[in-house]
């Protein structure tokens, strides 16, 4: 967007020169600028602005002190808007004011490249411009509607729209470049009746929420999430920012937003047993016990948002989300339902019991293990709840079980790094101890059964959860083994094409010999190899002599001699 340049203080250079050869500065900034106005019949319709160019004083005495209220004959009127979105000819914001007792403050920021034709540079000015109306001028133009002001005679003009609903008061404000050019103007004419690094800043004490209600009520959920939040501007053909307190609005071609991290609640955390309470038959109870008050501190939450919802939701919300609320309600006491029938299900049931202890402590030996960066694992309330919440409907074979929790999907929906693969893992890791708890998966050979499917669309993420799946299910096998339940019962396996990994054996050991010979990666990419890495110990294993094909398996082992993988 620029300017590219620094000035000695490490600023934005305004002043800046760019060489750019038979370049303009829009080849060489992508966005942030206006270019002159050129209507076309395909032209996108950004809003109802009303172009009155013809009655606009266009005496060479106009200036910021002579604002021109002009009242509007739409029968004799053509749309403006910016002409396309990639190289639009206006810009700005529309806002919500609860009185016209205020002044209005707006301040205009871009830059023009001249260009110097001996040296083939561009250089820039700034140029900075401050607009102001009064209670009473504001007042004028609620009667007139709209108004044009060109801005020193530059050929920019301000295009305010001001109109009155439901006793609040609609402002649009747009920065519109109406420069003309000659049929046979060039690009350096071009260039130079441009503007660049556009901005508008406006002031008012008070700003009120923007947002259109008919877009609010499509989601309604979303509507009664951040229905205390204010939105205090739309932006159009640009991006928006406002101050916390509302009284001040301004335009981004770049907008940022910083999404704090989430964090658990301290005090939901402490409720939330230590591993050991959820793997030890001695203080299994204990765990129990804890993780009944996890339960019933949500299901003080939900009290709590109910009577909200009976004694202040009615002010609080509009009509549509207040009859859309209990909806929540319901869903609520319905998941608390749920997670209680699942903590009645590893309370009572012998088998679900043994299912859930065991996968804890496979979790527990995955999540600790020299490859991991996971010290004192310990779940978070959301995962354990997720957890239970499955718990009946998945463990398909007990008094408590509820085959109807089957027909519903539960989204994890969690930002990145908060430990949605934990969660599932442990769903998965209960099911796996689950079925062969119930002999599911015995058939007496070596023929598997898939009790589960993880499906990623991108291929450092199926490669990255893929070690992440396999040091699960080691955990799993090290506590199938030191239970003697059955030797290494449980196996992982990763498909992602052979544009990546052979699909034949033979193929795979031709790769393999090629490896050896070369000391180096396969010449065409696909390979054997998908895990440089031990996924349990971290130990290197790229090396092809550590790989062999043997009884029709394709077989590796970590050069480690105290990791799980060493033989």
């Amino acid at each position: 967007m620029g300017p590219i340049g620094l000035d000695p203080e490490n600023e934005p250079d305004k002043n800046e020169s760019l060489k750019l050869e038979d370049g303009t500065p829009q080849n060489f900034y992508i966005t942030g600028y206006l270019e002159p106005q050129k209507w076309v019949d395909q032209e996108e319709i950004i809003d109802s602005f009303i172009d009155e160019k013809n009655k606009i004083n266009n005496d060479s005495e106009t200036n910021e002190s002579k604002v021109d209220f002009t009242e509007v004959d739409d029968t004799d009127s053509k749309i403006i808007s910016g002409k396309t979105i990639s190289a639009p000819s206006s810009m700005g914001v529309s806002t919500v004011l609860s009185n016209l007792n205020e002044t209005l403050h707006i301040e205009s920021n871009w830059g023009e490249y001249n260009y110097h034709s001996a040296d083939k540079i561009w250089k820039r000015e700034q140029i900075t411009n401050n607009f102001s109306l009064d209670s009473s001028q504001m007042n004028n133009l609620l009667i007139a509607g709209k108004m044009y002001q060109e801005i020193d005679g530059t050929g920019i003009f301000y295009h305010i729209r001001l109109s009155e609903l439901s006793g609040e008061y609609h402002l649009t404000c747009r920065l519109v470049n109406k420069r003309q050019l000659n049929s046979d103007s060039n690009k350096i004419d071009r260039g130079q009746a441009t503007i660049f690094q556009t901005k508008l800043d406006i002031q008012y004490n008070s700003f009120k929420d923007a947002r259109y209600d008919s877009r609010i009520v499509t989601d309604l959920t979303t509507a009664i999430l951040y229905h205390d939040s204010k939105v205090y501007a739309r932006g159009h053909n640009v991006g928006v920012d406002w101050s916390p307190n509302g009284q001040k609005i301004w335009t981004e071609w770049i907008p940022e937003f910083e999404v704090r991290r989430m964090e658990q609640s301290k005090e939901l955390q402490d409720l939330i047993p230590e591993m050991n309470l959820l793997i030890d038959p001695n203080k299994y109870h204990e765990g129990i016990n804890r993780l009944t008050s996890v339960i019933d501190e949500y299901e003080k939450w939900n009290n709590k948002i109910t009577q909200w919802y009976n004694s202040k939701g009615k002010k609080a919300l509009t009509e549509e989300m207040y009859t859309y609320f209990p909806e929540h309600i319901q869903d609520i006491t319905l998941n608390i339902s749920r997670m209680r029938d699942g903590l009645n299900l590893i309370t009572n049931s012998d088998d679900a019991k043994f299912a859930f202890r065991y996968a804890n402590e496979a979790i527990l030996l995955a999540a600790e293990c020299p490859a991991s960066t996971i010290d004192e694992f310990k779940w978070r309330p959301f995962q354990i709840c997720f957890i239970l919440l499955n718990l009946s409907g998945l463990l398909w074979d007990e008094k408590e079980s509820k085959l109807s929790d089957r027909d519903i999907i539960d989204l994890a929906w969690f930002p990145t790094g908060g430990g949605k693969t934990e969660a599932y893992f442990g769903l998965i890791a209960t099911l796996g101890f689950y079925r062969e708890r119930k002999q599911v998966d015995n058939r007496g050979d070596e023929r598997s059964s898939v009790h589960c499917i993880m499906r990623y669309t991108l291929r450092l993420l199926t490669l990255n959860q893929g070690e992440r799946a396999t040091r699960l299910i080691t955990g799993m096998n090290i506590v199938a083994r030191k239970y003697d339940i059955r030797k290494d019962p449980f196996k992982v396996g990763m498909w992602i094409g052979s544009g990546a990994s052979p699909n034949t054996l033979s193929e795979a050991q031709s790769i393999l010999n090629e490896m050896i010979k070369t000391g180096g990666p396969p010449q065409k990419g696909s390979t054997p190899l998908q895990l440089d890495r031990c996924p349990w110990c971290n130990e290197d294993i790229s090396n092809p002599n550590q790989w062999k094909i043997e009884n029709k398996k394709l077989l590796g082992f970590c050069s480690n001699n105290e990791c799980e993988y060493h033989s």
